[in-house]
């Protein structure tokens, strides 16, 4: 067998924002399964907010990020 890398943001939300030094570039991150699970529910919020101007989460943008508590991180000290 072998092991199943996964990635992930310290607080388990999704990374989506303007690129700081290329504003026509949008950054969108998921986090392994967790991106792909979500994938086209998030690329239709980021369609709304292009479209409609209507407002991602707060906890989506880019910078820095505070671990969070979570199954997987329950017991391990991170949070």
């Amino acid at each position: 067998a072998s092991p199943c890398m996964i990635t992930d943001s310290p607080d388990r939300q999704f990374l989506v924002g303007r690129d700081p030094e290329n504003p026509a570039v949008i950054l969108a991150g998921g986090c392994s399964g967790h991106g792909f699970k979500h994938g086209p529910a998030l690329a239709e919020a980021i369609l709304a907010r292009l479209r409609d101007d209507v407002a991602l989460p707060a906890t989506y943008g880019l910078g820095e990020r505070t671990p969070g508590r979570s199954l997987r991180t329950a017991g391990s000290g991170l949070g």
